[in-house]
């Protein structure tokens, strides 16, 4: 019953779960291009570069409270496997995690932490 549920059966959120997982990716990869825009900006200072980190901050939120509501849709026990991903990434708590209380933005994966080669080498959207 349960596989029938994720592969997107009747009554099923697989589709939730694969777009959760694609928006995670997603944001990984915009957070690593901010940590690369705010070390070119150490070096020198670029006005493009400065606006892009900004407008990519914006992004990030609005990434960050459309993954939360698309875990919260999910039935309490889809949602463990994303708890960690909460945590790491919001800066209140949440249903799905009542005890986050973590503020920073970080490049998890919804199972572990992302390795520096599974950055390098993750899917690009």
């Amino acid at each position: 019953m349960e596989a029938m549920e994720e592969g997107g059966g009747e009554g099923g959120f697989g589709g939730v779960v694969a777009l959760i997982r694609e928006l995670q990716n997603a944001h990984r990869h915009l957070v690593r291009s901010n940590r690369e825009l705010e070390e070119a900006l150490a070096v020198q200072s670029d006005e493009d570069f400065e606006q892009a980190l900004e407008e990519n901050k914006e992004v990030i939120a609005r990434q960050v409270g459309r993954i939360q509501e698309l875990i919260l849709s999910l039935p309490p026990h889809a949602r463990t496997e994303f708890e960690a991903w909460v945590t790491t990434n919001t800066t209140s708590p949440s249903p799905a995690t009542p005890s986050s209380t973590s503020t920073t933005t970080s490049t998890a994966s919804p199972t572990a932490p992302a390795t520096k080669a599974e950055e390098e080498d993750g899917l690009f959207i």
